[in-house]
Parts: C-alpha cells; sequence; structure tokens
C-alpha cells in the first residue's frame, strides 16, 4: 500500500501546477476545456438522453417514470447532472444512470424509485454507478 501511495505521490509531483489545476477540476467537475455551455447545446442533450433511453427500455426506469410523472427522473435538472458529469456523452448517461436505478433498487428496494426526490447520500451511489 505504502509503495502505490509513493507512485502516486510521485507523478503527482511531477505535475505542473496548471496539469494539477486541470485534474482536479476533472475530478470535481468544474472547470474545463468544453466551451460555455449554451440552451440548443442542453436541450440536444436533454432530447438525445431521452430517445435512448426510451430505446433501453428498462422496466425499472418505466416503472420509476411512469407510475410518477413528477418523479425526479423527468426532471430536466436532475437529468443535466448526469449528462454534464459525463460531459455530453449521452450514451454514458444512459448507462449509469440506469446503473443507479438498478443500485438503488438493490440497496433500498423498488419504492423508492416512485419517490418525488432520492434520499440524501444518493450522489454517492450514483458517483459509484458511473459508466466506464
Amino acid at each position: 500500500m505504502k509503495e502505490a501511495e509513493q507512485i502516486i505521490a510521485a507523478e503527482l509531483t511531477g505535475l505542473s501546477i496548471q496539469e494539477r489545476v486541470h485534474a482536479l477540476d476533472d475530478l470535481h467537475c468544474v472547470g474545463g476545456d468544453e466551451g460555455e455551455e449554451n440552451v440548443k447545446m442542453l436541450q440536444k442533450a436533454l432530447e438525445s438522453f431521452q430517445q435512448e433511453l426510451q430505446k433501453a427500455n428498462n422496466p425499472l426506469y418505466k416503472l420509476a417514470a411512469d407510475e410518477r410523472p413528477d418523479c425526479y427522473l423527468n426532471d430536466s435538472s436532475y437529468r443535466l447532472r448526469f449528462v454534464r458529469v459525463n460531459q455530453f456523452d449521452v450514451l454514458k448517461v444512459v448507462c449509469q444512470i440506469l446503473n443507479f436505478l438498478g443500485n438503488r433498487t438493490e440497496y433500498f428496494g423498488n419504492e423508492e424509485l416512485t419517490k418525488e426526490k432520492p434520499r440524501r447520500g444518493y450522489w454517492k451511489i450514483m458517483i459509484l454507478c458511473k459508466a466506464r
């Protein structure tokens, strides 16, 4: 374990300040070189996300979204979190949200899927479910 920590420390020490800042920005999903977001870009991402989600035909998503129209999964601001975390890669977004729903069901049961808002701490699960 100590050897791994030493390797990581040596690699981080070898980075320039700018490279460290960029790495931390990536880690925390802030900053970025992708350019400014605009309304058209966000709408396109959300539309693509919806299309891919429908193609996936996932029973957990259908249960959550169909049973409760005001479900958090239908909230565009909630969906944009996933979109931004995955840097607008819609296929990764769909994979991640479906993994999230699967893990949420596994740990908390189906009744949690139809809640208006997820419990606190779900973002930790969502991050752990990030598409690979």
